[in-house]
């Protein structure tokens, strides 16, 4: 195979899966909409399960933290040395603004991974 073939074939590759992601995009938002028309007629019949003949629907309530003030948060994380409360994960675009000032982030080093870009014409 010729690499013009694989450039073509992965191009209208490119196209397909931008145009399922449109579709994509467009069932995610019906079903964001039908899901919270079913929450509201739900809860304004005091209901928390209900069902069909094809489905059962149910709500389901989960508590997630939500930092209102990370000034307090980042505080109290050093104060206890409660560094679980983190997920392990840096943030890319500061690590690289730090290492593009020179600074050294210790027990973190840059890794380089290669990516094929492909753009239509």
């Amino acid at each position: 195979m010729k690499i013009n073939d694989v450039i073509e074939e992965r191009r209208k590759l490119g196209v397909r899966l931008t145009e399922t992601n449109a579709i994509l995009k467009e069932y995610t938002t019906q079903k964001l909409d039908l899901d919270y028309k079913l929450l509201t007629l739900m809860e304004e019949q005091g209901l928390k399960r209900t069902a069909n003949e094809v489905c059962s629907v149910s709500i389901n309530e989960d508590t997630v933290p939500e930092v209102y003030d990370y000034d307090l948060f980042n505080a109290h994380v050093v104060k206890e040395e409660a560094t679980e409360l983190y997920q392990n994960r840096v943030s890319s675009p500061a690590c690289k603004e730090r290492w593009k000032l020179g600074e050294d982030i210790p027990g973190v080093r840059p890794r380089e991974i290669k990516r094929v870009n492909v753009r239509n014409l």
